[in-house]
């Protein structure tokens, strides 16, 4: 006999932090709603049905294939190229890091960065191609037809911002991560060998970038440039996920709606999840190559390996989550429906992922678990067991 019970929120330690967040912002005053709503879709790319178009007919293989050559092209071929120009590639000068002794480099420019920047890219695609399915099945829950983003309110409406003004939020994100990369870099308080890109120390001892350093900045502003794109583009994903969660909260608990179809809806969305759970990896993998060649007290190191940390393992999972959590409160709906009590079997939280994307993201966040589990006993042994 099935032990019945009355079911409130879900199992999971995910699920329960998305339902407590849920919870937390339904009883929020509603000006609190409001402002995070003009955030939320403010940040967001507008995503037009002929954009979307574009990207449909994409060979998905040859994309990948030109953009992993092009980057390693501009990465490490042009660096390569350039080092050897200016007699940077290799040399006898105690005080420089040449740049075939760079090993933290050679493993980004030769691997990592070809890698990170296809997946980005490819992430972006699939957003494009998949946001008019996601809208065209929103549109089935609601049985009408919606062309803005609608508040709790019918008379307030915001659009998404356009895509020139994403692009140029992307270039100020890149640019203020750049510039602080390089003033590091060039600081020679946190290095004390000067790197393969700078053109020549001053009597003073100050490091100068050349042309080569200029494109060394500009190669790294292009990388930071990528990645910022991503996630804005990522954000399209959350705002779905809100639109169909809100639409399944709405539908009578006599509704025919099965998980299949749901989950058949929502591809898009899984799809991305998987692409943003792999570049999160790759980003971290970067990460820890970066921060091996990085002064331990550099701020870009840590505030990227603890943003890297809690997005790969946690913000990205969000929106399928919450798309999750509401087919799960509907489920509740429709059995306290059939049995006309609160007190009903327990009710599964159904994982709207396919098998190969569910496997795929466990494998990713073990990985972050002991990669972070090492990093703390590697920064514990270093400052308080010698």
């Amino acid at each position: 006999m099935t032990k019945e019970k009355e079911v409130t929120t879900p199992p999971g330690l995910k699920g329960l932090i998305i339902y407590w967040l849920d919870k937390i912002y339904q009883s929020s005053p509603n000006k609190i709603k409001r402002n995070l709503k003009v955030i939320l879709f403010g940040i967001s790319p507008d995503i037009t049905t002929n954009f979307s178009s574009i990207f449909k007919n994409t060979n998905d293989r040859r994309t990948i294939i030109w953009i992993w050559i092009i980057t390693f092209f501009f990465c490490f071929v042009v660096n390569l190229i350039l080092s050897t120009l200016n007699n940077t590639l290799y040399g006898i000068d105690p005080n420089r890091l040449y740049f075939l002794n760079d090993w933290a480099d050679l493993i980004e420019y030769t691997i990592l960065c070809p890698t990170h920047v296809t997946i980005a890219s490819m992430l972006i695609v699939i957003i494009f191609r998949g946001i008019n399915d996601l809208n065209v099945f929103n549109e089935t829950l609601q049985s009408k037809k919606q062309k803005e983003i609608k508040l709790d309110s019918d008379k307030e409406t915001y659009k998404s911002f356009n895509i020139p003004l994403v692009l140029f939020i992307s270039f100020l994100i890149s640019a203020i991560s750049t510039i602080n990369f390089m003033r590091e870099s060039l600081d020679v308080n946190n290095f004390k060998k000067y790197f393969w890109y700078v053109d020549h120390i001053t009597p003073n001892g100050e490091r100068v970038l050349g042309s080569f350093g200029l494109y060394y900045t500009f190669l790294n502003f292009a990388l930071g440039f990528i990645a910022a794109l991503a996630a804005l583009m990522y954000l399209r994903v959350f705002i779905s996920s809100i639109q169909i969660g809100k639409s399944l909260s709405k539908l009578e608990s006599t509704s025919e709606l099965q998980f299949n179809s749901l989950k058949e809806g929502v591809t898009p969305i899984t799809q991305s999840y998987a692409w943003a759970k792999v570049l999160a990896l790759f980003y971290y993998f970067n990460w820890w190559t970066w921060q091996f060649s990085q002064p331990k007290n550099s701020i870009n190191v840590v505030a990227y390996g603890v943003v890297l940390l809690v997005c790969g393992v946690f913000i990205i999972s969000i929106p399928r989550y919450f798309i999750q959590l509401k087919w799960y409160q509907l489920t509740i709906r429709q059995k306290e429906s059939i049995n006309n009590s609160t007190i009903i079997d327990e009710v599964p939280f159904e994982d709207i992922r396919p098998k190969r994307i569910t496997y795929l993201a466990d494998i990713i966040d073990i990985i972050f678990g002991i990669t972070f589990l090492y990093t703390v006993w590697d920064y514990i042994s270093s400052n308080f067991l010698n």
